[in-house]
């Protein structure tokens, strides 16, 4: 397998062949070429990882860079420009189904966040209470991810697929580099 690194200052940059790419077996220097790019990234660009199976060769990785978007599966970390995350971020997506039971939990729930906010210790059924709403604002992201906004506006900073077992697997080996890397990320 190999990781594929792809940036680009417009999602178009793959009809004009300004995308740059770079590739690795190796999934610590994949993320450290990303954390490079990811702090370079234009208002309207991108950088993103993705996994490419087998062994290829220059020109399917050329050509594999060229195709790839921003909601492709193979797609395991990827940061956008502000103006490009925004112009996602502006896709419809409904809402989950509501009832008149899930409002009340709702404002019950808003209640709780608001004694919270205040300093008030929470029972156990109020913390029950406020996982439901975690649950709802899940629902709320799985959709937007289903409508096509993209994970990286979805879930910012957050890796998926392969890349969660690889920097797992990175936080026990090379603790120290990891931390730097992830730290980057948050900043």
């Amino acid at each position: 397998m190999q990781f594929l690194v792809v940036t680009g200052q417009h999602l178009s940059d793959s009809t004009s062949g300004q995308r740059r790419w770079w590739s690795s077996a190796d999934y610590l220097a994949a993320l450290t070429q990303f954390r490079q790019w990811e702090r370079e990234v234009q208002e309207q660009g991108f950088v993103l990882i993705a996994e490419v199976a087998g062994h290829p060769g220059p020109e399917e990785l050329a050509a594999a860079a060229r195709n790839l978007t921003l909601t492709s599966s193979t797609v395991m970390r990827s940061a956008l420009g502000p103006a490009l995350a925004t112009a996602y971020a502006q896709i419809d997506v409904p809402i989950p189904h509501m009832t008149a039971t899930t409002y009340a939990d709702l404002n019950a729930q808003k209640y709780l966040l608001l004694q919270m906010l205040d300093g008030a210790p929470l029972s156990g059924a109020d913390l029950m209470l406020l996982r439901g709403l975690v649950d709802f604002l899940n629902a709320i992201q799985d959709r937007a991810s289903y409508a096509g906004v993209p994970d990286a506006v979805v879930w910012p900073n957050v890796p998926f697929g392969v890349a969660v077992e690889q920097e797992t697997q990175l936080v026990g080996t090379q603790a120290e580099r990891m931390t730097l890397l992830l730290q980057r990320g948050q900043s």
